[in-house]
């Protein structure tokens, strides 16, 4: 598996630079293209227009800049009002909004169009922790950052349609107060045809259906999770970059097994195994974002370390699916120690074929990541035959429009020679005269 044909991954720092990574040189490799000091303060947000390269990056400074990836350049920014604080994260909900939640604990809709805020929500309590909008542009769900909420926002109409309170679970045991800490929402994400959404918060995972609001999936890991996103040609597979650096990818609905249904047991294979807490340091996994192109299995993760790479999990999504490993349980009794040793070695083999590494670069300076942002367009023959008919479409557009500009001057020369002149008489045009040297002393009398 390659990487795809244009691919931009960008990260931001706590230091607030911005740090851009693309393989226009090599196709198969990822070099620095730039590194800018963006921000005073952390990076805490950066959003990606997927449509047209369009990139905004929220700061610690209350600032939003505005970057064209297409054509290599800032488009400007904007500063946030006093009383809505700093961004802490954001989502472009259609080509033209971009949604930022911010400390306030309200959400500030902007216009992209000359940046301006045609919009504000408010719904949380202690700030937004993350945001994101349904691919129709017409809902959005965001978390709280201490509320233990799930807002559910109808865009159309600019208000809250529905709000879930998440569960107050033993987060902290040790905490002997009456008062137990709500759960802070690290992460949401929908799904590419909006049928489902999955969110993550402490160590709980879930994704549900849209329309009937089931669990299809319901999972507490091992280690925190920090960011989830969908993978797979259906959005089946569930991939979760934790803190103690393991990726696990989970299965999402309900398999054909009638008696994995039964049971209510949850598909999931380990593609990059954890690391001890005590130890784990550099390694752990703060980010993962979805890679789209022509695979759809690509993700772009970062780690504490400054370690950006882009990551394929087909194998990890075929290990969901094969049975194989279920069936040979049976017989591992009848195996010689040499069979079984080698069959260890194959499954070590498939365990290493879980997650391949296309590409990684580091953040130079020992910087820290706090967020990336990935941005992919595919030069296929599809796009290629969608420009040459977009070009067919506007031969034909001008066309028409020399074929109206000669029938407007036709009809200007038949117009010119139905006019009939008229001559007026002396008298008459005296008398306008003296009409119009009157009405003109008077505008001079009320300036004046």
């Amino acid at each position: 598996m390659s990487l795809p044909n244009e691919i931009t991954v960008v990260a931001g720092t706590y230091d607030g630079v911005l740090v851009g990574w693309n393989n226009e040189k090599d196709v198969n490799k990822l070099e620095m293209e730039f590194a800018s000091h963006s921000h005073e303060g952390s990076v805490r947000c950066i959003s990606v227009l997927q449509e047209n390269g369009i990139m905004a990056s929220g700061g610690f400074d209350e600032s939003i800049k505005v970057f064209d990836l297409k054509k290599k350049r800032e488009m400007g920014e904007t500063k946030t009002h006093g009383d809505l604080g700093a961004p802490m994260c954001s989502d472009f909900a259609t080509e033209s909004h971009l949604l930022v939640g911010l400390v306030s604990g309200k959400i500030a809709m902007y216009k992209r169009k000359d940046w301006a805020v045609v919009h504000i929500l408010a719904g949380h309590e202690g700030g937004i922790s993350c945001i994101a909008s349904h691919p129709s542009g017409k809902l959005a769900l965001s978390g709280g950052v201490k509320d233990g909420k799930l807002n559910l926002w109808d865009l159309t109409k600019g208000r809250l349609a529905f709000v879930h309170k998440l569960k107050i679970n033993d987060l902290d045991k040790s905490n002997t107060t009456s008062k137990k800490p709500l759960p802070r929402v690290n992460c949401i994400r929908w799904s590419t045809d909006g049928s489902m959404y999955a969110f993550c918060y402490g160590k709980h995972v879930t994704a549900r259906d849209a329309a009937s609001g089931k669990d299809l999936l319901d999972i507490e890991l091992p280690a925190r999770p920090n960011q989830i996103c969908f993978i797979g040609e259906n959005d089946e597979c569930l991939a979760c970059a934790c803190d103690d650096g393991s990726l696990p990818v989970l299965g999402v609905g309900v398999t054909n097994d009638e008696e994995d249904q039964e049971e209510g047991l949850i598909r999931a294979v380990m593609a990059i195994e954890g690391v001890d807490r005590l130890v784990v340091g550099d390694d752990r996994l703060k980010c993962i974002q979805r890679v789209y192109g022509k695979s759809k299995y690509l993700v772009g993760i970062a780690n504490s370390g400054g370690y950006v790479s882009v990551v394929d999990l087909a194998g990890a999504s075929r290990a969901l699916n094969d049975d194989v490993n279920n069936q040979s349980g049976g017989k591992e009794d009848s195996m010689s120690d040499s069979e079984k040793d080698d069959s260890e070695e194959e499954e070590e083999e498939e365990e290493e074929d879980l997650a391949e590494f296309l590409a990684s670069v580091r953040v130079g300076s020992g910087a820290r990541i706090t967020t990336i942002s990935v941005w992919s367009s595919e030069t296929d023959q599809e796009e290629q035959s969608g420009h040459k008919q977009g070009k067919e479409k506007k031969s034909v557009e001008e066309k028409k429009d020399t074929t109206l500009k000669e029938n407007d001057g036709n009809m200007k020369r038949k117009w010119n020679k139905d006019i009939e002149t008229v001559k007026l008489k002396p008298d008459e045009i005296s008398r306008a005269r003296v009409l119009v040297d009157k009405a003109k002393k008077r505008q001079m009398k009320k300036k004046r």
